[in-house]
């Protein structure tokens, strides 16, 4: 069973890192590919510019030459038997090349008045980073990185840039930036996409394994969390047992609840439950566990509970995942104020004196 993770922590799981190194790998093939069928093509994108002939030929054979080399040296890097591990950085680093040589060769054009091309190469790249295997915050360097460029190319040639002295390089620069900008927006949204698709992945994944198994004393089935199936109506003696459940697996070493299946682990839905709530759908189901969970436990141990919802079968199942107490949790229930622990396949209450005796030696002698 995969470890217990807060989905913030979800982007940092090893599995995870994998998948975005993957990733990493396919885009040095892809921009490999790209780059080399860039230099066959170069001497044509220019001559359409109605560039002069000394910048034709000098600069046209140079960006050909330089996206040739670029491009089979990502190719040839595919040999490389830890290319999985370098794939990112090295895919970084090569979009910093061709973002330096593509800004470079923008304000030489701006200083005759020519068309955006670099800007027009700069969207491609900024694009590419909204898929790209990368952090948002990266994608932030790599804009600071494009803005030092255009300040030091600039300054190098003799060009101001302010909206008074160079016009064309300081909207340049303002356009980059906002593309930058626009670009880290996407890629934050993006990545915590493929968090979210990963994430249910691995629940999908995890939960099969799980139900192909039987009860232990860190997993529990149960069929509903309100709803009766003998009665055929809502019945607090469920929400209670499920209730105990997490309690035990709070004082005990944690463990998954799995919400919507039978004895035998068989998907029985949740939809008799959703009719029993105000809010009938995945996140009232939710909220009606925490809150319950809150009044009998402690709102503070419900930070130690997530929540995920997955279709088996076309049913809706809900796994609890519930990482274990650093401090005694009781279940007050109709005056009562009892402590529970898993023990085999199943929730047990202790008596005062058992309780006590746990207690000491699962927290302050287990933990000291």
């Amino acid at each position: 069973m995969r470890s217990w993770l807060h989905p913030s922590q979800i982007g940092q799981d090893p599995a995870f890192q994998d998948h975005l190194d993957a990733q990493a790998v396919t885009g040095i093939k892809l921009l490999g590919a790209l780059l080399v069928s860039l230099a066959i093509f170069a001497q044509v994108i220019l001559r359409t510019l109605y560039l002069a002939e000394t910048v034709k030929t000098v600069e046209g054979m140079l960006l050909s030459f330089r996206f040739l080399i670029l491009g089979l040296f990502l190719l040839g890097s595919l040999r490389l038997p830890i290319l999985h591990r370098i794939a990112r950085p090295l895919l970084f680093t090569i979009m910093c090349i061709l973002l330096a040589d593509t800004i470079h060769l923008q304000i030489k054009l701006l200083v005759v008045h020519r068309a955006q091309l670099g800007l027009f190469i700069s969207a491609l790249l900024f694009i590419a980073f909204t898929f790209l295997p990368y952090r948002p915050w990266v994608v932030g360097v790599f804009g600071l990185y494009g803005v030092a460029t255009i300040l030091v190319v600039a300054s190098r040639i003799g060009r101001e840039i302010n909206p008074y002295a160079d016009t064309g390089v300081f909207w340049f620069g303002a356009q980059f930036l906002s593309l930058a900008m626009i670009t880290l927006f996407f890629r934050a949204a993006n990545l915590n996409m493929q968090i979210s698709m990963h994430s249910m992945k691995e629940d999908m994944e995890d939960i099969k394994s799980i139900l192909s198994r039987a009860e232990s004393q860190k997993v529990e089935f149960k069929s509903s969390f309100r709803y009766d199936y003998k009665q055929k109506l809502a019945n607090t003696e469920i929400s209670s047992a499920v209730i105990k459940a997490i309690a035990g697996f709070l004082n005990t070493d944690g463990g998954t609840l799995i919400l919507g299946v039978d004895d035998n682990g068989r998907p029985v839905g949740l939809e008799k439950d959703y009719l029993t709530l105000k809010k009938k759908s995945a996140d009232g189901y939710e909220m009606s566990i925490i809150q319950a969970v809150s009044e009998a436990c402690g709102a503070d141990v419900c930070q130690n509970l997530r929540f995920s919802f997955l279709q088996l079968e076309g049913k809706d199942v809900c796994i609890v995942r519930i990482r274990s107490s650093s401090k005694p949790v009781y279940v007050e229930l109709r005056d009562q104020s009892v402590f529970h622990i898993r023990t085999g396949n199943s929730t047990q209450g202790l008596d005062t004196k058992r309780a006590v005796e746990y207690i000491q030696s699962h927290w302050k002698k287990g933990r000291a």
